[in-house]
């Protein structure tokens, strides 16, 4: 019979051993789960962006969206249609930026909002129109730029909506050139970032917009003007949103489109387009939302992300059979031309980057010069192609001239012209056997056939008998 004290021993025992189990477990999960948190924390969190409606921030470089709220949203575009409105004036006036222009009443005529009131019959050159208009964001200069770069308001306000739909918009429809609200017009963060991208190619229209302040010398109706830029993010002078990073695009506000930024950040290498719409007004002795937020997003973003090397200079990617050499074994070493870094996530693991290798041709065919490039490999993460790498062979590769001769006839053999050749050979052939058929003629073919026996026929010929008489 079994004591009662070895039972209470087996039993403790037991437990003692569950315990230890369970707390093995939980050392092996937060050793496997604690190194995951900690490269987690790397990432520093986005910033709240309450009262902001539609955001969008990527790399320029890549297109690599760092970080998006409602970005294909129709909103009300605001003062981002200027970006439009500059980009055309720009691209068309580049020329004549010392034209002296003479303003009149119909070119201004229904504009509200902030103005540099141009007078009637004021003249003024080109270049200061697009200094009051861009950086100035005035609505009565853009109304002038847009008759002199279309003829008419009207005229030009068709000339954004055809751009835009070039550019591959899908939400934004213009219906005047300053951005003043009507509720026909539409744009999303998406499609701004279309068109801020275009206008980044312009130099023109990026050093209007980055221009912290501009003086209009004095014209026959107005003496000096000076003004600053509407982005204070460039020119605010009381250092509440100043951010040295950035330059260009645009900045302003409508009552029912709220306020609209879009400007472009350049720090440690990297370009990063913010773009920020439906931005919630503030009090006039509070600090306005929207310039707040952009930098506290544009120091994430360059924080969060940095330009990683993920193929050095040199570095054999692949190794690829070469054709028309004559020599079966023939393989080329794909190296990259130069090193690749791209932007990616401060704790992104490169060991989940794919490589897809893209030839110019479907294969390598000879002759190939050394360093001749042959193709590029793309870098792809998370399904986003984010890099690209030329690729060029190391050494050259002579042509077989036997294979080149072969390859040759028998292009030829499937080409058009051997058909086209074979067809009218064969149609004129036709009619010279036509020509030549029989057994007689100097050309005539001969009969090798053996002649059939004729038959004789013999006849019953009639034999007279005369009687001879002796």
């Amino acid at each position: 019979m079994p004591r009662v004290g070895s039972a209470k021993i087996h039993a403790a025992r037991l437990v003692g051993r569950c315990f230890s189990f369970v707390l093995a477990v939980l050392i092996l999960l937060s050793v496997c789960c604690f190194p995951a948190a900690a490269e987690e924390s790397l990432l520093p969190a986005v910033p709240q962006n309450d009262g902001m409606g539609a955001v969008l921030l990527c790399n320029l470089e890549n297109n690599q969206i760092l970080y998006e709220k409602n970005a294909d949203r129709a909103v009300y575009p605001a003062s981002s249609v200027k970006i439009m409105m500059g980009l055309l004036a720009t691209r068309t006036l580049a020329d004549r930026l010392d034209e002296v222009v003479t303003v009149s009443s119909g070119m201004t005529a229904g504009v509200s909002g902030r103005q540099m009131h141009l007078a009637d019959g004021e003249t003024i050159t080109v270049k200061d129109l697009l200094y009051a208009a861009i950086c100035g964001s005035y609505n009565d200069a853009a109304m002038v730029l847009a008759c002199l770069t279309s003829g008419s308001v009207a005229a030009f306000v068709t000339d954004m909506n055809a751009e835009a739909v070039r550019l591959g918009t899908t939400s934004t429809y213009y219906t005047n050139p300053t951005g003043l609200h009507d509720p026909a017009m539409s744009t999303s963060a998406h499609d701004v970032a279309l068109i801020a991208r275009e206008a980044l190619a312009n130099e023109l229209y990026m050093t209007v917009s980055s221009t912290r302040s501009y003086t209009i010398p004095p014209t026959n109706a107005s003496p000096e003007r000076i003004f600053s830029n509407r982005n204070l993010l460039i020119s605010d002078s009381s250092r509440n949103y100043f951010n040295g990073n950035c330059r260009g695009m645009n900045v302003g506000m409508t009552d029912e489109g709220g306020w609209s930024l879009v400007t472009v950040s350049d720090k440690g290498g990297a370009q990063n387009l913010c773009i920020i719409l439906q931005g919630a007004d503030a009090p006039s002795d509070e600090l306005i939302p929207v310039y707040l937020y952009a930098n506290r997003l544009l120091a994430w973003g360059h924080e969060a992300y940095s330009y990683r090397t993920v193929l050095t200079a040199g570095e054999t990617v692949d190794t690829r059979s070469v054709a028309m050499t004559g020599i079966s074994s023939s393989k080329a070493d794909l190296v990259t031309v130069e090193a690749l870094q791209v932007y990616l996530p401060a704790n992104a693991d490169l060991d989940a980057l794919t490589v897809t290798i893209n030839l110019i041709d479907d294969k390598l065919t000879a002759p190939l010069a050394a360093g001749q490039v042959v193709g590029h490999a793309a870098v792809t993460y998370e399904g986003h192609v984010v890099g690209r790498a030329s690729l060029a062979v190391t050494k050259a590769y002579e042509r077989s001239g036997f294979l080149d001769a072969m390859n040759t006839f028998r292009a030829y053999l499937c080409g058009r012209a051997f058909w086209i050749s074979m067809a009218v050979f064969l149609l004129l052939l036709f009619p010279v056997l036509r020509m030549t058929k029989g057994t007689g003629g100097r050309y005539g073919i001969r009969d090798t056939r053996k002649p059939k026996p004729r038959r004789r026929r013999f006849k019953q010929s009639k034999i007279r008998y005369t009687k001879r008489r002796f």
